[in-house]
This record gives C-alpha cells, structure tokens and sequence, in this order.
C-alpha cells in the first residue's frame, strides 16, 4: 500500500483559503459575512501560496487586471460611480478560472472529488435554509433581489437566516448541469442518493424563488446535460426540434405555464407567463417592461455607439442585461467584456479535452444579453464548479465507484 504524501504547510493553507472562499461564495448561512475585500484577501493568499502553478496564469490574471483599471478608469471618468461594481465583477471573473487552473495541478482526483461533494452539501444545505424561510413568505427571494421594497434589517435577518437571493437562485440554475451530468456517470451509490437529493431540493427552491427565467434555466440545464453526452449530430436534431416545437406551440406552451403556476400559487411566475401570453397573442412584445429595458440600453448605445452614455445629458440604460448595458455605457469599448468572458472559459476548458462544455457556455452567454450577472455567486459555478466537474468527467473519474469522505487534506 503506497502512503499518500503529506501535505507541505503551504498545500494547506491553499486548501483552507479555498474551502473559505467557497463557503462564502455559495453557502448561504455564512454569505452575510462576504465581502469583496475578503474575497480579494483569500484569493491573494491562495495566489502567493501556489508559487509553482502562478506563471500558467500569468497572462490570464494580467489581462484581467487591465481590462478591470480600463472600465474603472473609464467609470470614474463619466461619473457612473460604477468603479467598485466593475472591480467586484473583474475579481470575481480572475479568481475563478485562476483557481480552477491551481485545483487541477495541485489536487489528485480524490481530493477534487471530495471538494465537490463539499460544494453539492452545502448548496442542499443552502437550498433547504431557504426553503424554510419561503415556506413562511414567498416574495422573500424576490424582496432579496430588490423587486419589492424592504428595509435594510429585513434584507440582514433574511440574509442570516440563509435565504438564497436573485444571483444564488441563477448559480443553482446553472449548477444544475453539471450535477445532472455527474449523476449520470457516477457508480457509487452515496453519491447518487446526495445528487438525487440536490437535484430535488434544488429544483424547488428555484421554483418557489419564483424566478422565471432561472425556472426555465433549470430545465434548459438538465435537457442540455443529459443530451450533452450524445453525439454531435444527435444533439443538433434534438436542439432543432425542441426550438421548432416551441415556435409551433408557444400559445399552448405559455398558458399551460400560466395555469400551472397559477394552480402552484406562484403569483411572479403566473404573472411573467401571464404577459408573455398577451404578447404573444397580441404579436407585441414592446408592451413587456423587459423589452422596454432592452430597448432603453440599445437605444443609448445606437445613439452614442462610440464611447457610450454621458449621464450630464440624460443618457440611461435599463439595468437588465450585462451585455446591452455594457455596450450603452461604454459604446464599443464593451466589446471587451464578452472577449474577456471567452478568455476566461478557454482558461477553463483547455484542460478538459475529453468533453465540450459548448452548450453550457452558449446557454451561458444567452444568459449575459438578456439578465445580469451577480458577481457573488455566479462567475464561481460558471468558472470554477461546472469545469471542475467537466474535468473530472473527461479524465474519466466521475464513474468510478469509490467511497468518498469529506477530509480534503488527508
């Protein structure tokens, strides 16, 4: 029996930052403790600890710093008093993929294993915090997002009792994909009892969220995943004939949804389905606030397509979607966020080589041009667990039957 070789002192602290940085990131009973200076810290000490593996992401890390000084720069300049938001993003957007880069080399596939058993655990966990509080008031997921009024202590007891917000309900949206994936290659049956179980619980927090758009996301996932591992020809005919039955069947579609959420009690989702139904009828989306807000970014962005919006003339944008009200406020220097966002999955998914993570990442940049991206949650499954899982699937370790605890430095 070979011994495993003892972690050195800085292999610990590295696994402790990052178990830290984690917990904060996705696990809703301790989020009232994150902040973008922690995060910045830890990730800091995670760096300067994995002196082996930082020259394989010195140009990523260097590119990112760039472009986040060139938006904050130029933030600053116009008076958007955006500058700690687009630092926020960028942070999140570098430490992410960095991270996942330092996983793959300094991990062996136990521990990487081990780690995301971690993450699923405590997003169940978070799920069924969640689910307690909802269970007592439905809007409280929504009243998180700012779509209805609340004071400053309701937001802090809600936060503290681990209610998951607008960017935890969209993560666990996107999670979706690569748990479904892992449970359909997984032998070990401790690991498809806690993945069925996530999957379960997950999916009724996301519908009692009431969210719309990360119910449907959800389904999307799961569909993309379990199709994900067929052949490319397959997936290209199935993806046809889902979009050209839902074209055909909108009508019936939407007012199935409407009744059912309407049945469900879910007073957001039936009013979302509930318009998208008398737009459809009426053949008139301008009458959705949504695609007022499209329209209000476009509209700055064609009539300053250059450098974007000056607030000292009006200019506005409509604060939904990351990619319009990007190119609205910068004009064409917005071009550099979505490259970056491709710089920073190519970061990821140079190391998985056996299995393409295409239509995550196309259902991903959908996501960005029709929602925006909260920095806290988002950018760590997207960049980090979702690839970690992917990796593991391509170097053929997710169907192994192995028993699997929780102590990552043994």
């Amino acid at each position: 029996m070979i011994e495993k070789k003892k972690k050195t002192n800085n292999e610990k602290a590295f696994i402790a930052c990052l178990v830290l940085l984690i917990s904060l990131s996705l696990f809703t009973a301790v989020q009232i403790y994150y902040s973008v200076f922690i995060h910045l810290a830890i990730f800091l000490v995670c760096y300067l600890v994995c002196a082996k593996e930082q020259k394989r992401t010195t140009a990523f890390v260097s590119t990112g710093i760039v472009l986040c000084v060139i938006f904050c720069m130029m933030s600053l300049m116009k008076g958007y008093g955006l500058a700690m938001e687009h630092l926020g993003l960028f942070l999140h957007y570098i430490t992410w993929p960095v991270l996942f880069v330092f996983v793959v080399h300094k991990f062996d596939a136990e521990e990487k294993r081990k780690l995301l058993m971690f993450i699923v655990i405590i997003c169940l966990i978070g799920d069924i915090l969640s689910l307690i509080q909802l269970a007592k008031n439905p809007d409280i997921s929504r009243l998180l997002a700012g779509d209805l009024h609340i004071s400053a202590s309701e937001r802090l007891y809600y936060q503290r009792a681990g209610v998951g917000g607008y960017g935890y309900t969209f993560s666990m949206a996107f999670l979706t994909f690569g748990v479904v994936r892992w449970l359909k290659l997984t032998k070990n049956k401790k690991e498809k009892t806690l993945l069925i179980a996530f999957l379960i619980v997950n999916s009724l927090y996301v519908v009692n969220a009431s969210y719309t758009t990360a119910i449907v996301l959800t389904l999307v996932m799961a569909g993309a995943a379990i199709i994900s591992g067929m052949q490319s020809w397959s997936r290209v005919l199935i993806v046809i004939t889902a979009i050209v039955l839902i074209l055909a069947f909108a009508n019936p579609i939407l007012q199935f949804c409407h009744t059912l959420a309407e049945d469900l009690e879910l007073e957001w989702v039936a009013k979302r389905f509930g318009q998208l139904v008398t737009a459809e009828e009426n053949d008139d989306m301008s009458s959705l606030r949504r695609y007022e807000l499209y329209k209000e970014s476009w509209d700055t962005f064609a009539l300053r397509p250059i450098f974007g919006a000056i607030v000292d003339k009006g200019d506005t944008w409509g604060g939904h979607s990351q990619i319009l009200d990007t190119m609205a406020q910068y004009g064409l220097f917005s071009v550099l966020l979505p490259a970056f966002l491709v710089y920073c999955k190519n970061t990821c998914c140079r190391y998985i080589v056996n299995f393409k993570l295409t239509m995550f990442y196309l259902a991903f940049a959908v996501f960005t041009f029709i929602d925006t991206i909260s920095a806290m949650q988002l950018p760590a499954v997207i960049f980090f667990v979702v690839p970690l899982i992917a990796y593991m699937e391509s170097e053929g370790k997710l169907d192994e039957n192995r028993n699997t605890n929780l102590s990552l430095g043994s």
